[in-house]
């Protein structure tokens, strides 16, 4: 199953933000602030791990289109950009508890 783009949301708590600061020989070349949103492109695809036990399902992941903030001068003082991408795979696994002490199977559809 593939989810699009107008289905999925980047969610931050309150007052927080996705925050990357690459370094150059330890000292910080610029930050890029992620805020919450919804991306302009891309998708999530699901396959169920029928060889797991219990089952499990990998989600193959590449969001297009996010908006972010630069700030220091290599990566453009306090402009916004808007081309960003995530791309990766996650594996969901299902708990018949709050506590996470059960694991069950779980397929996805």
């Amino acid at each position: 199953m593939t989810c699009s783009v107008s289905q999925l949301h980047l969610v931050c708590p309150a007052g927080k933000a996705i925050e990357i600061t690459p370094t150059f020989f330890g000292a910080s070349v610029c930050t890029q602030t992620i805020a919450a949103q919804t991306p302009t492109g891309g998708h999530v695809v699901g396959h169920n791990v029928a060889a797991s036990s219990p089952m499990d399902v990998t989600l193959e992941i590449k969001l297009t289109g996010i908006h972010y903030v630069g700030t220091g001068s290599s990566c453009g003082n306090s402009e916004t950009h808007t081309d960003a991408t995530l791309t990766g795979n996650s594996t969901v696994k299902c708990y018949s508890d709050a506590v996470h002490a059960k694991q069950v199977g779980c397929t996805f559809s």
